[in-house]
C-alpha cells in the first residue's frame, strides 16, 4: 500500500477509521432527524378539507385543505330575496364548523331571529349575524343561480365554474 498511495498501513487504518467514525455519526444523525420529523408530524394537527361535490355524480370537484382554527367564507345570493349573503365560519375540532358571523343585505332575509339571532345589528349595508353557534355537519348546496363563491386564505373560489347549467354543488367538510 505504501507505494500506491504513499500511506503507511498504520496511517491507512487511521483514514480508515476516521471514515467509519464518519459514517456512523451520518447515521446517527439521519436516524435522530427522521425520529424528529416523525414526532413533529404526530404533533402536527388533523387536516380537514372543504370540498366541493358535484351532487349529480359525487365526484369532489375542488378541495381546500384547512386546519382547526382556519377561517372560511360562502358567498352566495339568497334566492328567496335576491340579495347577497356571507356566512363567515372558523373550522372547529372533530369536523365541526362555528359560524362567526353572518352578513346579510336585507333585513332577515332568510334569518330566523327566534332561533338565529344571538346578535342583530346594521353595519353599513348590511345586517350583521353574530353567532358563534357550532355547526355539527356542514353541507350546503348551491345552484348556478346562487352565483356563490367559497373564500379562503386571501383566495376565491367561484363555484359556477365548476358546476354545469343544470347541476348543483355541495360545500363540504371532510378528510
Amino acid at each position: 500500500m505504501e507505494w500506491r498511495y504513499g500511506l503507511g498501513w498504520h496511517s491507512y487504518q487511521v483514514l480508515l477509521n476516521e471514515r467509519m467514525t464518519m459514517l456512523k455519526a451520518l447515521a446517527v444523525l439521519v436516524v435522530v432527524s427522521l425520529t424528529g420529523l416523525v414526532i413533529a408530524m404526530q404533533a402536527v394537527p388533523a387536516r380537514e378539507a372543504l370540498e366541493v361535490v358535484d351532487v349529480q355524480t359525487g365526484r369532489v370537484v375542488r378541495q381546500v385543505r384547512v386546519r382547526v382554527g382556519d377561517e372560511f367564507a360562502l358567498s352566495y345570493i339568497n334566492p328567496a330575496y335576491g340579495s347577497r349573503v356571507i356566512e363567515r365560519f372558523v373550522v372547529g375540532e372533530q369536523g365541526r364548523v362555528r359560524l362567526i358571523k353572518a352578513l346579510y343585505e336585507q333585513q332577515a332575509a332568510g334569518v330566523d331571529c327566534s332561533i338565529q339571532c344571538d346578535r342583530l345589528v346594521q353595519e353599513g349595508d348590511y345586517w350583521v349575524l353574530e353567532s358563534g353557534r357550532e355547526v355539527e355537519v356542514l353541507r350546503a348546496l348551491f345552484s348556478p343561480e346562487n352565483h356563490a363563491f367559497l373564500s379562503h386564505g386571501g383566495r376565491e373560489i367561484a363555484l359556477n365554474e365548476l358546476m354545469g347549467p343544470d347541476s348543483t354543488v355541495r360545500v363540504q367538510l371532510g378528510r
